[in-house]
């Protein structure tokens, strides 16, 4: 571990991002044909120890870590009655105390609709997004100045950035670059595109007690091809420390794009070879039935949870073991 690190470092590295050269794909074939599998499953919501609570949003993204070190909230949802009351009754029990990072991926409705609520319901520490001038998205803005009213530490992230504690560290392995610098030659009257949006979305690294996880938001194949070269390279290791990023074998990922079809690689899944996977999605917005195939293809390796089908999915993790718990069989 790297608990003497500084606690946020954030190191801009400029590169050119090209457009996506593939679409979702997911209203050809909603997925909805593959089950999902999964062993030794129990309903339990009363957990509140370490481990990462990934909240059922409906068609949104909802990851909620909470360690000894600190607690973080990676997006949020989009409005909607059924959703909020699942979202803050989550939220209450887990982070009474507060949130000491709060994270918006990108602007995006179905991942921060309830920014601005939860800055104002909250004692939000720290906000951590990618830019702190955006004028595209409502949510957005209201999060971002309710923030600043509130006192809230605002910083933008890129990869390279990292929050570190005795037991638990964190590591953005993308975007490649400051997210403002990708901005600047945009017309104030132009709204970038969806699939930018998505495509400057972090991919996060997590360890708690030895468990790794990845955290992958709205990324695609071109980013996970991005970062298994620099992983590769030795790229990570010179950056956060020898080892400290472990790409192999990984304890658990969390599913790109509520399973979008442009996502979840071939080569991806053979590098990480996940224990288990989880999709954030709604009836709305179902996985992608080749990137169900993918995992499928994997003969039972990977254990698949699906928040659209088995509700909140709870990864619990206690003395280096990790176990998954949801709300509904």
């Amino acid at each position: 571990m790297s608990g003497d690190k500084k606690l946020m470092r954030a190191i801009a590295v400029a590169v050119c991002l090209s457009a996506f050269t593939c679409a979702c794909g997911c209203e050809e074939n909603n997925g909805t044909d593959v089950e999902p599998y999964s062993e030794n499953v129990e309903i339990d919501e009363e957990y509140t120890g370490n481990g990462v609570y990934f909240t059922d949003v409906g068609a949104g993204d909802c990851s909620l870590i909470k360690t000894d070190d600190f607690s973080l909230l990676i997006d949020c949802g989009n409005d909607g009655k059924q959703v909020k009351e699942n979202l803050f009754n989550i939220l209450d029990s887990k982070v009474k105390s507060g949130i000491d990072y709060f994270i918006l991926s990108h602007p995006d409705e179905e991942h921060i609709g309830n920014a601005e609520e939860i800055i104002s319901r909250y004692n939000c520490r720290n906000l951590l997004v990618p830019f702190t001038d955006y004028k595209y998205s409502e949510s957005y803005v209201k999060a971002v100045n309710s923030a600043r009213e509130k006192g809230v530490t605002i910083k933008e992230f890129n990869y390279l950035t990292e929050i570190n504690g005795k037991n638990s560290d964190v590591f953005f392995l993308y975007p490649e670059h400051k997210y403002s610098d990708e901005f600047n030659d945009i017309s104030v009257t132009e709204m970038p595109s969806e699939k930018l949006l998505d495509e400057i979305s972090p991919v996060i690294y997590l360890e708690i007690d030895g468990i790794r996880i990845i955290l992958c938001t709205d990324a695609s194949y071109k980013q996970e091809n991005k970062i298994l070269n620099n992983f590769k390279s030795g790229l990570y290791d010179a950056f956060f420390g020898k080892g400290e990023v472990n790409l192999y074998d990984v304890d658990l990922l969390k599913i790109s794009g509520h399973g979008r079809g442009d996502a979840t690689s071939e080569d991806f899944l053979q590098v990480l070879n996940p224990d288990n996977a989880v999709i954030s999605c709604g009836a709305a917005n179902p996985p992608n039935t080749e990137t169900l195939k993918r995992l499928y293809k994997r003969n039972g390796k990977t254990s698949l949870f699906r928040t659209d089908l088995n509700g909140n999915v709870t990864v619990k993790i206690d003395n280096g073991k990790l176990t998954v718990s949801t709300s509904m069989k």
